[in-house]
């Protein structure tokens, strides 16, 4: 199903406390992030027994996002030879912008822009009508893939998440 493979980005977490709030950075930050049919399988799974936020402590209160980063990421970054000082999350939407661009996906540079909630810079992209074209981003989305795959099998093989890296084997 269609709504099953994109990501409603409306809220987030304040800065410095473990709040969520509906007030994003920027207007163009509130989004949809379409995903490849083998990612959305995965967070299904993921998801699966779960209700509320994706992440969270074992409380049931979001992560504030220098912990995640210090207590999740760097560590699998460490790990697999991958950390770099400062690099942290956005990293991730660096490398997304790249693959993106890569000469074998050519992403439609609308639906590039609009994924990384990019602000419009000409007329074309703001009277453009990907916002309501969920097919067309879905189509897009399976095209370029997604380019991390050996990467992201990696990060979430560890105790604790056997049974899902053993589950997904054939997904992400």
């Amino acid at each position: 199903m269609a709504h099953h493979r994109r990501i409603v980005v409306e809220q987030q977490v304040e800065k410095d406390c473990t709040r969520i709030t509906d007030k994003l950075k920027t207007e163009f930050s509130y989004r949809q992030i379409d995903l490849h049919p083998d990612v959305a399988a995965y967070l299904g799974k993921f998801m699966a027994k779960k209700s509320g936020l994706v992440l969270h402590t074992s409380e049931g209160t979001p992560y504030l996002y220098g912990n995640l980063a210090d207590d999740w990421l760097d560590p699998r970054l460490a790990k697999l030879g991958l950390y770099e000082v400062g690099m942290g999350w956005h990293s991730f939407k660096r490398f997304r912008n790249s693959w993106l661009r890569a000469p074998d996906q050519r992403c439609q540079e609308d639906v590039r822009k609009f994924w990384l909630a990019h602000k419009p810079t000409e007329m074309g992209e703001l009277y453009s009508a990907l916002k309501e074209d969920l097919a067309v981003r879905l189509d897009e989305a399976e095209r370029v893939g997604y380019g991390c795959r050996r990467l992201l099998f990696q990060m979430f093989q560890e105790k604790g998440s056997s049974s899902l890296v053993e589950e997904s084997r054939n997904g992400i």
